[in-house]
């Protein structure tokens, strides 16, 4: 039965072409919103790689967006109560592009990005303080420089932000704050200097399977976390 359910609450597609993610996405045999996204370019094809969680609201899609396009879109969106919940970035032909997932939701909400570390954990302290918390982080290199995109939510839970670990000091930190009831919704890594580090967004949770679901949107789904879960 617990398989079962799980097979039912829980739906994974890993490196497949655009035509073939987005009939996936459209044609949903079960009722399950799709609550993340990731792109890989192999041998010169951009593959998608998503995740899906049981639910019956409202949801889109959006990919192969320019920055100001993704920004419309998510100010379109918002104003029809969807709220953005995860994002993803690539460069294709020289240019970046986002891909954006939305869900249902009368909750405030903001994005921000295209800035460095010091810029985003600063507007990331503002946003808290306004009762937002930041539930999707990613990171890219343009120019040399390693900037950020954030995806917030209403909320008024504990949360932390930490970057540039190593994956045992990435580690020790999950313990440490884990043990404080916080527990890690997102996760991007990437590597400096020959040496893989990772950035974690973490908030307030009792949740068994060491992530939290925020009250705001319980649909919502960390992808990073919820790619690791699929893969183990």
């Amino acid at each position: 039965m617990q398989l079962l359910e799980n097979i039912i609450n829980n739906f994974y597609l890993k490196n497949i072409n655009l035509k073939t993610f987005i009939m996936k996405y459209i044609i949903r045999l079960l009722p399950l919103m799709f609550i993340c996204i990731s792109t890989i370019k192999i041998y010169s094809q951009d593959l998608y790689t998503g995740v899906w969680r049981a639910g019956t609201d409202g949801y889109y899609l959006y990919g192969g967006l320019t920055w100001n396009d993704l920004v419309t879109k998510w100010q379109t969106l918002g104003g029809q109560n969807q709220r953005l919940i995860d994002v993803s970035t690539y460069v294709k032909d020289g240019v970046r592009l986002y891909n954006g997932v939305w869900r249902s939701g009368t909750d405030g909400y903001a994005l921000y990005g295209g800035v460095e570390w010091a810029a985003f954990v600063s507007k990331w302290q503002e946003l808290g303080a306004q009762n937002l918390r930041l539930i999707d982080i990613e990171t890219y290199l343009s120019g040399g420089k390693r900037l950020y995109v954030g995806v917030w939510r209403a909320g008024t839970d504990g949360y932390y932000l930490y970057g540039g670990l190593n994956w045992t000091d990435f580690v020790t930190k999950w313990q440490t704050l884990g043990a404080q009831n916080q527990r890690l919704i997102d996760v991007a890594t990437y590597i400096e200097n020959g040496t893989r580090l990772y950035t974690g967004v973490w908030r307030s949770g009792l949740s068994t399977v060491g992530r939290r679901l925020p009250s705001a949107d319980p649909g919502h789904h960390s992808c990073a976390v919820a790619l690791l879960q699929r893969r183990t």
